[in-house]
């Protein structure tokens, strides 16, 4: 009975000190500087085709899962839409992702407001 006495001190002071370092990380967290993303167009998700500006991307190949017809690119910059970064897209047309492996070079059509499909994947053909 007294070692059950002398536990519950100390686990108050544990959840006070859990709750404490949780409060303060979700302080940390909102006061974080955002990413700049400012120069990228959002676009709108529910917009037509008609509103939805085109645009033409190029880049590298960093990963594919063939499973999930998603490839990782390493896109080069798009002035007014994007700025160079990595990320994973859904292809168009599917049957293309049996040919692409890293280290390839793709040309493609992105929209604005879509982050996730790139549209006419073609693989540029090695120099």
């Amino acid at each position: 009975m007294a070692r059950t006495t002398a536990l519950k001190p100390a686990l108050r002071r544990l959840a006070l000190c859990a709750a404490a370092a949780c409060a303060a990380l979700l302080i940390a967290a909102c006061g974080a500087p955002q990413d700049d993303m400012g120069g990228m167009d959002m676009g709108s998700e529910t917009g037509s085709d008609e509103e939805r500006q085109e645009f033409a991307f190029t880049g590298t190949v960093q990963g594919v899962d063939s499973a999930r017809n998603i490839v990782s690119v390493a896109n080069d910059e798009i002035p007014g839409w994007m700025m160079a970064m990595t990320m994973n897209f859904y292809v168009q047309p599917a049957e293309i992702i049996d040919s692409l492996e890293a280290g390839d070079r793709i040309t493609a059509t992105v929209y604005s407001g879509d982050f996730q499909n790139l549209y006419e994947v073609e693989l540029v053909p090695d120099p």
